[in-house]
C-alpha cells in the first residue's frame, strides 16, 4: 500500500516524464517478480493439496467402521482385505499431498524384535520382491530411532533424503545385507551414490501404538508393560523431499491412530467371538 501511495503521488515528486517512466516499469517489474517468486514457493510446499485429504481420511473411515460392524454382528474376518485398502487410501492420499508417488505398508513387530511386513498397498504388493532374510529392530535405524526415542524420534521418523543420511553414517537398514551396499563413486573429492539398492529414498516412519505412560526402552530384552504396540505404518517414495517437514507427520499419525484403533477393535471383537459374552455397546 505505502508502494501504491508513493506511485501515485510521484508525478508531484518526480517532474522528469522519462524518470517517472524507469520508475513506473521498475516498479511493475520489482512487483511482477514477486509474484512469480510467490507462486513457485506457494506450488513447491504443495500446502493447498492438503485440502484433498478429506476424501482419503473419509472414505478409511468409512472402512473401518464397516468393517468392524461386519465382524461385530456377521463374524465375518477381513481384517487383512480391509486393512490393505485403508493402506491403499493413504498412499494415493500421500501421493497426491506429495506430488510423487508413495507406498504404505503396516510392519508388524513380533516378541523377538522382529520386523515383518504384514501388508502392503495393492500396487506394492504386485511388485513386491519376496523376503528370506530376517530384519530386527536394532539394525534398522527408522525403527530404533521410535523404539527408543532417539534424536527426538518419539512420534515419528522423518527421513526426507536416506542416501544423503547413509552417506553420513547416520542411517543403516537392513535390507543393505539382501541388496547390497550402495555403489559410491569419488568425482573431484564429491561422494556421488551411483546405485541405490533401495526402493525408497524418503521414508516417513510411524508407530501404531497406545502409549499409557512414556518411558522409551533402553534394550530389547524385554518388551515395555505399558505400551500396547502393534508395528509401524511406513510411507515412502522413490524421489527426495518429497514429505513436508511440517504436515506430513501429523497427516500421517492421524492414519496410524486409525489403524490402532482398527486394530486393536478387531482383536477386541474377535476375542468376544472365540470367548463368548456380551459385548457392550458404549
Amino acid at each position: 500500500m505505502a508502494s501504491l501511495a508513493g506511485l501515485v503521488g510521484a508525478p508531484f515528486v518526480v517532474q522528469n516524464q522519462g524518470v517517472l517512466s524507469y520508475l513506473y516499469m521498475g516498479f511493475l517489474s520489482f512487483l511482477v517478480i514477486l509474484l512469480i517468486l510467490h507462486a513457485v514457493l506457494v506450488e513447491r510446499r504443495k500446502l493447498h493439496r492438503y485440502a484433498q485429504t478429506v476424501f482419503y481420511t473419509h472414505f478409511a473411515q468409512h472402512l473401518v467402521r464397516d468393517s468392524l460392524s461386519e465382524l461385530q454382528n456377521n463374524g465375518k474376518d477381513e481384517i487383512r482385505k480391509t486393512t490393505e485398502k485403508i493402506l491403499d487410501a493413504i498412499a494415493n492420499c500421500f501421493s497426491i499431498t506429495c506430488g510423487k508417488r508413495c507406498r504404505a505398508t503396516l510392519i508388524e513387530m513380533d516378541s523377538n524384535f522382529e520386523l515383518k511386513v504384514a501388508v502392503r498397498d495393492s500396487m506394492s504388493q504386485i511388485k513386491a520382491k519376496p523376503r528370506s532374510k530376517k530384519h530386527i529392530l536394532d539394525a534398522n535405524t527408522d525403527f530404533a530411532n521410535l523404539w527408543y526415542s532417539i534424536n527426538g524420534c518419539s512420534r515419528f521418523y522423518l527421513n526426507n533424503n536416506i542416501p544423503k543420511s547413509w552417506s553420513a553414517h547416520k542411517y543403516n537398514n537392513s535390507s543393505f545385507e539382501e541388496d547390497g551396499q550402495p555403489e559410491v563413486v569419488n568425482f573431484l573429492g564429491f561422494n556421488i551414490i551411483r546405485k541405490w539398492p533401495l526402493s525408497y529414498r524418503c521414508a516417513l516412519v510411524l508407530p501404531i501404538r497406545y502409549v499409557s505412560e512414556f518411558t522409551p526402552p533402553t534394550g530389547t530384552d524385554i518388551l515395555v508393560p505399558n505400551w500396547d504396540y502393534w508395528g509401524f505404518l511406513c510411507i515412502d517414495s522413490i524421489s527426495t523431499n518429497s514429505f513436508d517437514e511440517r504436515y506430513s507427520s501429523e497427516l500421517g499419525a492421524m492414519f496410524a491412530d486409525m489403524l490402532y484403533t482398527y486394530l486393536n477393535q478387531s482383536r477386541y471383537i474377535m476375542d468376544c467371538i472365540t470367548t463368548p459374552q456380551t459385548i457392550t455397546r458404549n
